[in-house]
């Protein structure tokens, strides 16, 4: 790596091909803040998507997908749900990886930890991912709950009632957050 003298009266800009490798060239972020139901037994959009155009190719990308609340309506721990993160419209490096016919996922989760007003809640999980283009990328995150009779909600509690006095009934937010790594 080469020195780089910077004058005292200029500044000197350098182009994120100049940085070194491990370096953040941007941040990006998006949330979902509405309160999602979902009952259909297959993969479908939550909502929560960011998009991202690298400035190098060779470029990493860090994300964090975080949700306050994730969870199916049945009040056992069963019938739960599996979330996945697509880059445009392929599994992204996030989820698992291939095996047989079975799904990729990020992760998966139960149902409700009580009844249809409590309910689990905090979970996140981070990777990196190699998209190997310059092109916009669009991050999906998709969930598929376990059974249309136990609905998956997001932000929220299944009831949705309206308590003021009590924090089980607060509302929560999901979050994305994409980092640019230099390679």
């Amino acid at each position: 790596m080469a020195l780089i003298k910077v004058p005292t009266r200029g500044r000197v800009a350098l182009a994120d091909s100049d940085m070194p490798a491990g370096s953040v060239l941007q941040v990006v972020t998006a949330e979902l803040t509405t309160r999602v139901s979902m009952a259909t037994q297959s993969f479908q959009n939550t909502g929560l998507i960011g998009y991202i155009t690298p400035s190098l190719a060779s470029s990493k990308i860090l994300i964090t997908v975080s949700f306050g609340r994730i969870q199916t309506t049945q009040s056992t721990n069963d019938h739960g749900c599996a979330v996945r993160l697509m880059r445009g419209s392929v599994d992204s490096d996030l989820n698992g990886v291939a095996d047989s016919n079975r799904s990729r996922v990020m992760f998966t989760t139960g149902g409700a930890s009580f009844n249809n007003e409590h309910s689990n809640g905090g979970f996140s999980i981070t990777g990196i991912d190699s998209p190997n283009t310059t092109s916009q990328i669009t991050y999906n995150v998709q969930a598929w709950p376990q059974s249309s009779s136990y609905p998956l909600i997001i932000n929220g509690t299944a009831l949705d009632t309206n308590v003021s006095n009590q924090f089980y009934a607060s509302r929560t937010k999901a979050i994305i957050t994409m980092m640019e790594i230099q390679g």
